[in-house]
């Protein structure tokens, strides 16, 4: 196995966001020539949980290296991934989309009604819309865009609560609420600005500071960091070089640290402390046969 997808699918424009995304990848030309072997989630399916999750150990284990979608919503499954696959000292790409906020806007036009209201509420509890960086660019697009998202949301409950049980409410959210919500375009357009922050944001976060991007591997102790990329092009471009053992990079002398990092992405592949103490206790104490905790004595 070539390459291992990591990815995150809960609900219908997760699958298709992911299919959209493996397709463009392995279809390009700098990778379709390749012929590589990749696990598709999207294709993947098994009686129970537990075969499920063995499959893809299985897969981790036999794959060169991972593609890790960022998405909307992270999940335990797809950061054991990335985390496994660093502990083997293999490269993990990745992938944080760059939106266009336009673009993007009116792509989730058609998106369910309920997709709205859960990345407002997450956006509003993770303190995106409230960055200083995204309330300026909501309120040059939009001065009452608050009002918007409340007025939303207030609608919205009350249209819920009038839908008949067991009816195919999903089916007549376009005629039913869409067309007469008079702010959804601009809802559409709000949301997008503050997606858009959201990708930014966990881009810097994987960079610089999320514990996750650096992971030892367990046999040598060497730490090992994602490469970071912005765009489906850069994917497969490092994918590639990953691939190709042709990646360039630099030793630079960062805060507290020496890092090996990735020239293109700005990424840190490798990474030593400086830190002279914490050095000599984790040599001492990470070695092979290593017993920790309380020992019996002889």
């Amino acid at each position: 196995m070539d390459v291992y997808v990591a990815t995150s699918m809960r609900n219908k424009w997760e699958f298709e966001d992911t299919a959209d995304f493996i397709g463009t990848v392995f279809a390009s030309s700098p990778i379709a020539e390749m012929k590589l072997r990749y696990f598709d989630p999207t294709q993947s399916k098994c009686d129970n949980a537990r075969d499920k999750g063995l499959l893809e150990g299985l897969t981790l284990k036999r794959a060169a290296c991972t593609i890790y979608m960022a998405q909307e919503t992270d999940t335990m499954g797809k950061d054991s991934e990335l985390a496994a696959t660093l502990a083997q000292s293999k490269p993990v790409i990745v992938y944080v989309p760059q939106l266009d906020a336009a673009e993007y806007a009116g792509r989730i036009r058609n998106f369910p009604l309920d997709y709205f209201k859960k990345r407002l509420l997450m956006l509003l509890a993770e303190g995106v819309i409230d960055d200083e960086q995204c309330n300026a660019e909501l309120a040059a697009a939009a001065v009452n865009y608050k009002q918007v998202i409340r007025q939303f949301l207030s609608d919205f409950d009350v249209y819920r609560d009038d839908q008949q049980p067991f009816s195919l409410w999903q089916d007549r959210d376009n005629e039913l609420f869409k067309k007469n919500f008079r702010g959804f375009v601009l809802l559409c357009k709000i949301l997008a600005i503050a997606e858009k922050h959201a990708f930014e944001k966990r881009a810097r976060v994987l960079k610089q500071f999320h514990p996750l991007a650096m992971q030892l591997d367990l046999n040598t102790g060497v730490a090992n960091g994602v490469l970071v990329v912005r765009s489906v092009a850069d994917c497969c471009r490092i994918l590639r070089q990953v691939l190709t053992n042709d990646m360039e990079f630099e030793i630079r002398a960062i805060k507290g640290c020496t890092a090996l990092v990735e020239r293109s992405t700005e990424s840190h592949f490798r990474v030593v402390t400086n830190n002279k103490k914490l050095t000599n206790s984790f040599w001492n104490f990470f070695g092979e046969g290593t017993t920790f905790g309380p020992t019996n004595s002889r």
